[in-house]
């Protein structure tokens, strides 16, 4: 399981183009994934530059409606990454080869309508203990519905969210103290991406922790614990 918390994209100098009128940069990164930033035409090409000592193996696409581009990473004036690149749906995470202290992005992105951005993410994977087969997962209809005495229905529909539960068991204590870390930069309020398979068929998912903290001790210090998650939007 891998969690991708901290977006250096943040601390890029951040050129992208042709954004529509009205649009800022820094939305590109912004936590709320709704905020989508347009683009006017159906090709957008970003650039992001960094001084020294940030680092990446990850870059991420979310609430993105590209089919494909073209991906360059410069670090410290070599190119290691150089590659087309390929839309795997709404949510696309990709790996790059290994961790580097990064230099430069260079991204273009292609779509058959203007394309539109939730979030570009670039940063480091946090690996996390794996958990229990036992995934519990929940697609929830937020909607309310009333109906009249003659049958009739209304409401309104509101955007659905999914919602997962985790065990995890019998980790060492070194595991333990490394989701706390991670409990504790995220808490309860900071959305981010939560990759739970390496597999296409349950892409990775925005979301915030809901329920963490509480473990189980076994003997030798071992230990037993939950995380539950929600989707952001």
């Amino acid at each position: 399981m891998n969690a991708y918390v901290c977006n250096i994209l943040e601390n890029a100098k951040v050129d992208a183009s042709p954004l529509v009128n009205g649009y800022q940069k820094p939305l590109l990164y912004d936590e709320v994934l709704s905020n989508l930033v347009p683009f006017s035409g159906p090709v957008a090409a970003i650039e992001a530059k960094w001084g020294l000592n940030y680092y990446a193996d990850t870059v991420a696409l979310l609430g993105c409606n590209w089919i494909d581009g073209s991906l360059k990473i410069v670090s410290q004036g070599e190119t290691v990454f150089n590659e087309e690149i390929r839309s795997k749906g709404i949510n696309t995470l990709i790996k790059l080869p290994e961790l580097f202290m990064v230099s430069e992005l260079i991204l273009e992105l292609r779509s058959m309508e203007n394309i539109e951005i939730g979030l570009l993410f670039i940063g480091k994977k946090i690996e996390l203990p794996l958990f229990a087969n036992t995934l519990k997962y929940k697609f929830n209809v937020n909607s309310k519905a009333a109906r009249t005495g003659a049958g009739r229905v209304y409401g309104l529909k509101k955007p659905s969210l999914r919602s997962f539960d985790i065990s995890i068991y019998d980790i060492d204590n070194s595991d333990r103290l490394k989701l706390e870390a991670y409990i504790d930069e995220v808490q309860f309020v900071k959305p981010h991406i939560v990759e739970l398979y390496e597999a296409d068929e349950f892409p990775p998912l925005y979301a915030t922790l809901t329920d963490a903290g509480a473990s189980d001790k076994l003997p030798d210090f071992r230990w037993n614990t939950a995380l539950k998650y929600m989707e952001a939007k």
